[in-house]
């Protein structure tokens, strides 16, 4: 089981497969390196649960910033006071937001089946030691 605040899927997604935005092609991660077919079916499964705990996160970050932002209050025009006391509790609880922690519930692969990357790229091993046993 892989454990991961929140605030880390954006950078494990990353580190599993970065894409260019405007070809959609793979230009970096681990998937894109040179390992074992079983290991990238691994990691792979594993993007796919960081995929889904990622787009419920932003699911709840656009929750907290329709609660941060109300088209109009009760009576009228929202206050300066109301807008900043808004604003304060949107971030509360966005920080609560990225504390909170996913676990996800999938298989990981040895950290040893990756040791031998050839690589320039600069990978948060942080991120790779909690997806990786």
């Amino acid at each position: 089981m892989i454990e991961l605040k929140k605030s880390e899927l954006e950078a494990a997604l990353i580190t599993i497969a970065a894409y260019d935005s405007k070809t959609g092609k793979m230009v970096s991660g681990l998937l894109s390196e040179a390992i074992s077919l079983g290991t990238k079916r691994k990691i792979q499964k594993i993007q796919k649960k960081l995929h889904e705990s990622y787009k419920e996160f932003l699911e709840d970050l656009q929750e907290i910033r329709k609660e941060a932002t109300p088209e109009e209050i009760q009576e009228g025009e929202p206050t300066e006071e109301t807008k900043k006391e808004l604003a304060a509790k949107a971030d509360s609880e966005f920080k609560i937001l990225l504390e909170e922690v996913v676990k996800l519930d999938v298989e990981q692969f040895q950290i040893s089946q990756i040791e031998n990357i050839s690589t320039s790229e600069n990978y948060n091993f942080e991120i790779i030691e909690k997806l990786a046993i």
